[in-house]
């Protein structure tokens, strides 16, 4: 049994009337896009190229290209996406793939996408005279194998630590905002997430970490400089990286370290990489082949 409001309440309330309106239908829009995949990454540095300026983002970039997804049917081919913080990505790491169903992968599940993706336009290709041989992510000879793990190691070593080493502090600003936010502390250059696994069949598995300061030192700079030349004097003039007839994930991970290095990387470390012409041309040959496959 309610009891009823006095009648001065009443009065008042009667001044103000609730009314019912039916819920505004958003308008459905038509979207060009909708059935194909998009990247999602951290946003390029200012400028027309379409390459992130986050290591992790553009391996990632580097072996969508690399795969030929960019130039097979149009329902694999990638589309990029910047304006999303890393706040609402998996795992507040970047980058993510959303696919056309809705589905959102994280960085660790996306090169089996890629690799299952190539085996599609594979077999969509059969019987048309135009199918290619498998994009090979690997070498035959385990001991070509063993060397191209070596080398990932040699990146996420040596070049990563003095990237890590030698990046800017970050500004207060900054600081104040990684410490509020769930997401990983990064530094200007977002030198994380490394490539440190390889499969049987040269599939890379992502696996991010969250890094503290590392202070610069002398044995840093001396492993870098080390790293890059014997990484110059392995490449040679061969247009892939060991000796390779066709790009593999290791091309990936050294073209984003180079990258990254040349175009935004500490002063002491961009004129190491300058040194070494045949490393400068092989960045800049790469960097053109992402380019305008995202351009396009």
């Amino acid at each position: 049994m309610s009891i009823p409001a006095p009648q001065l309440v009443q009065s008042l309330f009667a001044k103000f009337p609730l009314y019912t309106h039916p819920a505004v239908q958003r308008p459905r829009q038509k979207n060009s896009h909708s059935s194909s995949p998009c990247l999602w990454i951290v946003p390029p540095p200012p400028g027309s190229s379409p390459i992130s300026a986050d290591v992790n983002c553009v391996k990632h970039q580097a072996y969508v290209v690399l795969n030929g997804l960019q130039t097979g049917p149009e329902k694999s081919r990638v589309r990029l996406r910047w304006d999303i913080s890393e706040d609402g990505a998996i795992d507040c790491l970047l980058p993510n793939l959303a696919l056309p169903n809705g589905e959102v992968l994280g960085s660790k599940a996306i090169p089996a996408w890629v690799h299952a993706r190539v085996k599609e336009n594979e077999k969509s290709l059969e019987g048309e005279g135009e199918l290619d041989s498998e994009w090979d992510d690997g070498f035959e000879d385990e001991k070509t194998r063993d060397e191209m793990r070596a080398w990932v190691e040699v990146m996420e070593g040596p070049v990563k630590a003095a990237l890590a080493a030698y990046a800017p502090p970050p500004t207060l600003v900054e600081s104040l905002t990684s410490w509020m936010s769930p997401r990983r502390a990064k530094d200007d250059l977002a030198v994380v997430s490394p490539l440190n696994k390889l499969s049987t069949a040269g599939l890379s598995a992502l696996y991010s970490w969250n890094w503290t300061s590392i202070s610069p030192s002398e044995n840093t700079l001396e492993e870098f400089k080390e790293a890059i030349k014997t990484l110059a004097d392995r490449l040679g003039n061969d247009k892939w990286l060991l000796g390779s007839l066709k790009p593999t994930s290791l091309d990936a991970v050294v073209f984003a370290y180079l990258h990254v290095l040349l175009k935004a990387g500490p002063e002491d470390l961009r004129l190491e990489v300058w040194q070494y012409a045949n490393l400068v041309a092989w960045e800049i040959h790469v960097r053109l082949l992402v380019e305008k496959a995202f351009k396009q």
